[in-house]
């Protein structure tokens, strides 16, 4: 009779030949916990489809600062990433702001192709100055990330949106709304100016802003 361990083994190089068959295959390999006690430890080669294949960045904040070092200036605040979207790069828009999301509503409503909201909280942890419906329609407006020196609130529902959000942390409390803030002018915190019309990068790695669009396909 054949012991189990040796049945799986079989069964893994029949499943083997049949993917082999189908083409279209590399192989790798993958460790296979052993069934039974008295086999050695069994290793088995199963394909993936080429098809499925994904080649994902990870990272981009290391090969900019690689290539341009003297470009860019690197954000002190360690901003906590709260979107689905880690990675991003765009035009800076900026909205200055105490506990009062009005204008980050207002812009967010607005077409943000190629764009990053920038928001300047004053590190208020008071108060949520992004929340999930608004988060929403940043996406479907558009925008690429936002960056707020305060808080969000509803961070299950935004980290399951296509969108790049960082900030200082979580409130659950939503601000009051009264048209109070000021769009599109140079805020400074966590060390460095954020200028309209200038170029923001971010990733696991930190936040950076350059003056000049940096070519990003050379990198």
């Amino acid at each position: 009779m054949f012991s189990t361990g040796i049945w799986c083994l079989l069964l893994l190089v029949i499943l083997a030949f049949v993917a082999s068959a189908k083409g279209g295959c590399n192989w790798q390999i993958v460790a296979i916990n052993k069934l039974d006690a008295s086999l050695p430890f069994i290793t088995a080669r199963v394909g993936i489809n080429n098809d499925k294949t994904e080649i994902t960045m990870l990272d981009l904040l290391p090969d900019l600062f690689d290539q341009y070092p003297e470009k860019l200036s690197l954000a002190q605040a360690p901003f906590i990433n709260y979107g689905k979207n880690i990675i991003f790069y765009g035009e800076i828009v900026t909205v200055a702001c105490f506990e009062d999301n009005s204008k980050v509503k207002e812009l967010l409503a607005t077409d943000g192709t190629g764009k990053v909201l920038v928001v300047d909280g004053k590190g208020s942890m008071n108060r949520a100055l992004l929340g999930d419906i608004i988060a929403e329609n940043a996406v479907k407006n558009n925008w690429q990330a936002v960056v707020i020196n305060g808080c969000i609130r509803d961070a299950g529902t935004i980290a399951t949106l296509a969108i790049a959000v960082k900030a200082l942390g979580c409130n659950p409390i939503k601000t009051e709304k009264l048209g109070v803030g000021e769009i599109n002018i140079v805020v400074n915190f966590a060390g460095i100016d954020f200028i309209p019309g200038w170029s923001i990068y971010g990733d696991a790695n930190g936040l950076a802003v350059s003056e000049a669009k940096l070519t990003l396909n050379e990198i």
